[in-house]
């Protein structure tokens, strides 16, 4: 997918350049949306996909729709012209997973954003562990200008617009984040507008009660996996009783947190549990947060996609 922000597309008749040209009137304007010689896009569409003149790609919107584009080389740039009333939006989530990263080496900040956004992460908060080094907070990987256009390469990558939203908290202690943010621990929420926005997709999601939302805290010790966590959840609040170990996770939320590379603390793990999260674990070897990250997600993923799926696996 090449995908294009709003303000990169203008009317397919206008030949001024992006930055100073007006996007279309209406969804049923030809667009256009002209990349630089030197933009990554553009050497892929030319290079790598070795798309000759006239030809068709795969082409979305950041937080828009997707369709198809026609390849038209203007030198030095690459221009896709398509109608945006063709776009389609992306298919509703059934489900959605919000990640709370303990703040982990810079490194690891940096190579975390695509992978989460192609994994279909939801919302992604960077909170200040009590073992985290606070200098890592001094990194660019926290600026937008840094991780908005990671993101935007694992959407392309997975073939999605919609942005992840982003939480900057790595500045804030994580119990303050526990007792202040609602969306975590259904308490008194601090309002928005004492905080600065960050940059996020449009709220295309279902509305979800407290009570769908299945909160985990990954930590070592003999906890239950994360898919188990999640079944009980579910039989917990299942419509039928005549199937008790049916899994109902339809149109749901699930709030991994995943701690720094030396962990939570215990004080920490009091916390997330007066919040009302419950503990999993990955097993007994110590993980790197961006391994640890992508397992969780992948299991929850795995849980919440198959609504039909028993505890064992089977169909029921």
């Amino acid at each position: 997918l090449i995908l294009v922000t709003s303000e990169e597309v203008t009317t397919a008749d206008d030949s001024t350049p992006p930055s100073e040209a007006t996007p279309p009137d209406n969804d049923a304007s030809p667009a256009v949306a002209r990349l630089g010689a030197d933009d990554a896009r553009a050497r892929h569409i030319a290079h790598h996909l070795r798309k000759p003149d006239g030809a068709t790609v795969k082409v979305g919107v950041l937080n828009g729709g997707v369709g198809e584009a026609v390849v038209t080389y203007e030198a030095p740039r690459v221009a896709l012209r398509f109608a945006r009333a063709l776009l389609a939006p992306p298919p509703p989530r059934p489900y959605a997973i919000d990640v709370l990263i303990g703040l982990p080496y810079p490194r690891v900040t940096r190579a975390l954003w695509a992978v989460l956004a192609s994994m279909g992460v939801a919302r992604i908060s960077i909170v200040g562990a009590a073992l985290s080094d606070p200098d890592y907070a001094k990194t660019s990987a926290l600026e937008p200008s840094t991780y908005v256009p990671l993101l935007c390469e694992g959407l392309a990558q997975a073939m999605d617009t919609r942005l992840p939203r982003v939480d900057d908290w790595s500045a804030r202690r994580l119990v303050d984040v526990l007792e202040m943010e609602a969306d975590f621990c259904g308490g008194t929420k601090k309002s928005r507008d004492e905080e600065e926005p960050s940059p996020k997709a449009e709220d295309d999601e279902p509305r979800r009660d407290d009570d769908d939302d299945v909160k985990i805290v990954l930590d070592l010790g003999a906890h239950p996996s994360v898919r188990a966590l999640l079944f009980d959840a579910a039989s917990r609040r299942r419509a039928d009783l005549s199937t008790p170990r049916t899994l109902g996770l339809a149109h749901r939320r699930a709030v991994l947190a995943i701690g720094p590379e030396r962990g939570w603390t215990d004080a920490e793990a009091a916390a997330f549990a007066r919040a009302g999260f419950a503990a999993a674990s990955l097993g007994d070897a110590v993980l790197r947060t961006d391994v640890a990250c992508i397992a969780a997600i992948a299991l929850a993923s795995d849980a919440l996609r198959h609504p039909s799926c028993s505890c064992d696996g089977r169909i029921a």
